[in-house]
C-alpha cells in the first residue's frame, strides 16, 4: 500500500514469529520502520488520508490502529471473524467488516472502543 509520501510503502511479510508491517522507502530500499503485533496473515490495510495513521486486519481476529512514526500500536480490538476495514475519505471515521457486520468507528476517539 502506497503511503502519504509516494516514494513509501507498507507491506506485511512473514518472520519466524509473526506477520510483521513493513515501511519500506522505495528511494533506497530501506526499511524505515517495522510495526510488529499480529500473529497471522494480514488480510486487509486501509491508509488515513489526512495523516500518518492506518489501520491493519488480521486472520486472527484483530485490528490494529497505527501510526506511521511508531513501532508500537496505537490502538487494538478484538473481533469475531476475518475483518475487511476502511477509513473514510476524511479520516474521521473508520469502518471494519466482519461476520456479516459493520462496525464504525470514530478515529479520533478510538482508544475509548479497543479492550
Amino acid at each position: 500500500m502506497v503511503t502519504s509520501h509516494p516514494t513509501t510503502v507498507i507491506y506485511s511479510s512473514k518472520n519466524g514469529w509473526d506477520e510483521s508491517l513493513r515501511l519500506l522507502s522505495l528511494h533506497d530500499n530501506k526499511y524505515l520502520r517495522y510495526f510488529k503485533g499480529h500473529h497471522y496473515r494480514v488480510a486487509s490495510l486501509s491508509m488515513c488520508s489526512k495523516k500518518e495513521c492506518f489501520i491493519s486486519g488480521s486472520l486472527d481476529r484483530t485490528v490494529m490502529l497505527w501510526d506511521q512514526r511508531a513501532e508500537k500500536c496505537q490502538g487494538f480490538l478484538r473481533i469475531q471473524g476475518r475483518p475487511t476495514i476502511a477509513y473514510d475519505e476524511q479520516g474521521f471515521v473508520f469502518a471494519i467488516a466482519f461476520g456479516g457486520y459493520i462496525r464504525m468507528f470514530d478515529a479520533c476517539k478510538y482508544e475509548k472502543v479497543s479492550n
